[in-house]
């Protein structure tokens, strides 16, 4: 066989099993038949092994920022879809529950507000999307709770002096002397 016409030599292949990043290692050549080489038949190859890519769309509680106590505010939507991408392990083990999305209030008066949903990407993580990434949020003073005491019931006459309150009478008759 010609070297020329070879182009290309394969190695054998190489165990990546739970590596990642950059790494070197000795690689023996996968000769084809009646080829040789003089001297070593093991190169050394560098590796870069790092997870697949991916995208994830999770659903984050929708949470109001910056309220004031005088104020009720109304949104649409209690949540958003939020994309994230990263690699998949990472992806994978993401507790959606843990996600947010916030819209600051700040500031606002009474009225209708369209306003920008914040998702902060969690480690390791890109944010790419956010559905929908502005809400309406409507803004009006909060009713004013008034509590009107009950009346005190007014009493009722109590027993007359002259009433045994336990219903004993005296008995008649003489008493032993002490």
């Amino acid at each position: 066989t010609d070297v020329a016409t070879l182009g290309l030599i394969d190695t054998e292949p190489i165990d990546i099993t739970g590596r990642t990043g950059i790494f070197e290692v000795d690689a023996s050549l996968d000769l084809p038949p009646q080829v040789s080489v003089s001297g070593s038949e093991s190169v050394r190859v560098t590796l870069h092994v790092a997870p697949d890519q991916g995208a994830r769309t999770v659903q984050a509680g929708l949470v109001l920022i910056s309220t004031e106590p005088h104020l009720a505010y109304s949104v649409p939507a209690s949540s958003v879809l939020v994309t994230l991408a990263g690699m998949l392990p990472v992806l994978a083990a993401m507790d959606p529950g843990a996600l947010l999305a916030t819209v600051s209030v700040a500031g606002l008066e009474a009225g209708r507000h369209e306003l920008e949903v914040v998702v902060e990407a969690p480690p390791g993580m890109t944010l790419q999307a956010v559905e929908p990434s502005v809400v309406e949020v409507v803004v009006s003073d909060a009713p004013v709770l008034q509590i009107t005491p009950a009346p005190l019931p007014t009493p009722s006459p109590g027993p007359s002096v002259d009433a045994d309150p336990i219903g004993i009478e005296p008995s008649p008759g003489p008493f032993p002397s002490p």
